[in-house]
């Protein structure tokens, strides 16, 4: 079941994507009705193509996978220090600062997706027009696998119902894990980092979800390995969509993220 803000974001996001329909979609020969229903047909195509991915990865693919999952394991361990870290640092600057910044896991990027996919249409840029229109149809992918499949299957208590245990009851309303916000806005960066020339674009995307994945620690919500999963969740289904619809470009890697001992506690560094 989706949950009622999920349900909103989704909404949101198929009536970003149904703007102008015509000229994104090449003006089909039905009209607007035709339009709609070519993007939906190729949702469902992507998205059987998603969830047959794993039957083509090759040994590497199957070693980025493990190497997530132990890192999301490894991060577990400190995740009762996180939350004690949280605890005695609140204060009503860092409070409103992370309210505000995790936003950008939310309606933030939501507004960004459907701009990016106005603004093409507009001033007749084809490629800000697909970067929207991929960012709008990878939240969408990305939303559901988190708050249909992925929350309610592990059923994790988030660190201020459990005061910091890991406590995970499957198939229970418990939500902690993955963190939405920071897969939405690990999403949104993915597809604009890999439709972006030069360093600016990926490098300032994946900061702003970096700290959207600090501020839903901060603000209790969710816990370092959450935040973790959600990331490589994010990423893995911005790139597929990206992937699916535009050829690799020369120089352009997949990204690579590293969990960083720091004094006191842990740091994700993203790297592509």
């Amino acid at each position: 079941m989706i949950r009622p803000r999920a349900a909103r974001v989704v909404a949101a996001l198929l009536v970003a994507s149904c703007l102008s329909p015509a000229p994104v979609l090449g003006q089909p020969e039905g009209g607007v009705a035709e339009a709609v229903k070519d993007e939906v047909v190729r949702w469902g195509e992507d998205s059987v193509a998603l969830v047959k991915a794993p039957g083509s990865w090759d040994r590497g693919d199957w070693t980025l996978l493990a190497g997530a999952f132990a890192g999301t394991g490894g991060l577990m361990a400190g995740d009762r220090d996180a939350y004690k870290w949280a605890v005695r640092n609140q204060s009503s600057s860092r409070d409103s600062t992370a309210k505000f910044v995790s936003k950008f896991g939310a309606e933030y990027s939501i507004a960004l997706s459907a701009g990016l996919l106005a603004g093409g249409l507009v001033f007749g840029d084809r490629e800000v027009r697909d970067t929207g229109r991929d960012a709008i149809e990878a939240s969408i992918l990305t939303g559901l696998l988190t708050n249909v499949v992925l929350k309610p299957t592990f059923g994790r208590e988030r660190p201020t119902e459990s005061e910091g245990a890991t406590v995970f009851q499957p198939f229970s309303s418990n939500a902690s894990f993955p963190s939405g916000h920071s897969a939405q806005a690990f999403t949104v960066a993915s597809v604009i980092a890999m439709r972006s020339d030069g360093w600016r674009g990926p490098t300032l995307s994946y900061t702003v979800a970096s700290l959207v994945a600090v501020s839903r620690v901060y603000q209790q919500a969710h816990f370092p390995s959450d935040v973790l999963a959600s990331a490589v969740l994010g990423t893995a289904v911005g790139r597929f969509v990206v992937g699916r619809h535009q050829p690799p470009r020369p120089g352009v890697r997949a990204a690579e993220f590293t969990v960083v001992a720091l004094p006191g506690g842990l740091a994700l560094h993203v790297s592509y």
